[in-house]
C-alpha cells in the first residue's frame, strides 16, 4: 500500500507479493556493498523473529525491532532510542494517535525485554488459556512487524533513490 501524501510504501502483510516488488528488487541491486550488507542483516532479524515467534513473542520481538536498530545511523549525538525513534517515523510515520503511541513503545519494550526487565505473557504461561494482557502483546508484536517491514522497505527505497540522485 502506498501512502500517496508521503511517498511511502506500507508493508500490511506478508502474505502478499506487493505491487512495489519489483522497485524493491531493482533497489537492491542498486544498493553498494555497505548497504547491501545493512538490508541483509535486517532481512535476517525479520526472518529470525518469524521464525522464533511461536517458540517466543518476546524473542520475535525483540528480533523484530532489532531488524530497524541494524539500520539507524546513531552518529548524530543522538541516544540510540532517540535515533530509533526518529528512523521509524521518519521511514514508517503513524497516522493516528493509537498507532503514534505504539510507535514510541517499539524501542522501550524492546529493551524491557533485552535486559531483563520483561516477558511477554505468552512466553511465561503454561496454558493457552484467554488472557487480554495476551491479546495486547500479539497485536504489538504484529504492530512492531509491520512498522518494522513498511521502515526498511522505504529505507531501501530512499537509499538507492538518493544515490541515484547523486
Amino acid at each position: 500500500m502506498t501512502d500517496e501524501h508521503a511517498g511511502l510504501f506500507r508493508c500490511e502483510s506478508s502474505h502478499h507479493l506487493p505491487t512495489y516488488l519489483t522497485r524493491c528488487l531493482a533497489a537492491f541491486d542498486a544498493l553498494n556493498a555497505t548497504d547491501r550488507l545493512l538490508l541483509l542483516r535486517a532481512a535476517h532479524w525479520i526472518h529470525h523473529a518469524a521464525q522464533v515467534r511461536e517458540l517466543s513473542a518476546s524473542a520475535a520481538y525483540t528480533a523484530v525491532v532489532q531488524s530497524v536498530e541494524v539500520l539507524v545511523d546513531t552518529q548524530g549525538g543522538q541516544s540510540t532510542s532517540a535515533a530509533y525513534r526518529a528512523f521509524v517515523e521518519d521511514h514508517a510515520p503513524a497516522t493516528t494517535d493509537t498507532m503514534r503511541t505504539m510507535h514510541r513503545s517499539l524501542y522501550r519494550v524492546r529493551s524491557q525485554i533485552s535486559h531483563g526487565s520483561r516477558l511477554f505473557v505468552s512466553d511465561l504461561e503454561v496454558s493457552g488459556m484467554p488472557n487480554p494482557q495476551r491479546w495486547h502483546e500479539e497485536r504489538l508484536l504484529d504492530h512492531a512487524t509491520a512498522v518494522c517491514r513498511t521502515a526498511i522497505i522505504n529505507w531501501l527505497l530512499r537509499r538507492t533513490t538518493a544515490a541515484a540522485a547523486r
